[in-house]
Parts: C-alpha cells; structure tokens; sequence
C-alpha cells in the first residue's frame, strides 16, 4: 500500500481479523484447484491442523504432477491454527463454543 503494491484477498482478510486463510500466489489451473480443495478438506476432516492439511495438499499435488502446488499459501495472525475439528474416533469429541457476532451494514442507513 501507498507504493503501487496491493495487498492479494487472503492477506487483506487476515488484516481485517480473519484468524487465518488460504490464497494462491497466482492463477491456478481450475482442475488443480479442485484437486487442492478436495485433499485439504479431506485432511482436515480428519483432524489435521491447518498447516498439517496443507503440507498433505502440497504432497498431493506434487504426487499427480501439479506444477502449480506451490503457490497454493496459507496467511494466519496470532498462534498457528490447530486441528478444526475433533479427529474421528477420539473422545471425547470437543464441542465448538459459538463467536458473538455483530451485524455491520455497509450501505449507511440501510
């Protein structure tokens, strides 16, 4: 900012208080993004932490020839995030505590 340089979507969302999100360095085959989606998910369904499900999405692109596996990047504020979910099969299954939120308009007065 202030020099030409812009911030990409996935850095802006974690300086406006996302905790963390993942964003590509540069445009990405549509089917190599699918592929991402679905092995980082899967991962993290399984109890990964973020940073684990992402290292097992490079890995995965990396095994089916995905050039691209590299600019698949993770941006987080604060303490590396952890597991998301309880992984099967362990107990006892950890509860998720809802966040307030507060309604914020962006048109004014509406």
């Amino acid at each position: 900012p202030g020099a030409g340089e812009e911030l990409s979507l996935a850095e802006g969302l974690v300086a406006r208080g996302f905790r963390a999100t993942l964003g590509w360095g540069r445009p990405v085959r549509d089917d190599h993004a699918t592929l991402a989606a679905g092995i980082l998910y899967r991962a993290l369904a399984t109890g990964q932490s973020l940073p684990q499900a992402l290292s097992h999405t490079w890995r995965g692109m990396l095994q089916v020839e995905a050039h691209d596996w590299h600019l698949l990047r993770l941006y987080f504020s604060g303490d590396v995030p952890g597991p998301l979910v309880t992984a099967p099969g362990t107990w006892p299954k950890k509860v998720a505590v809802p966040k307030p939120f507060r309604e914020h308009f962006l048109i004014p007065g509406d």
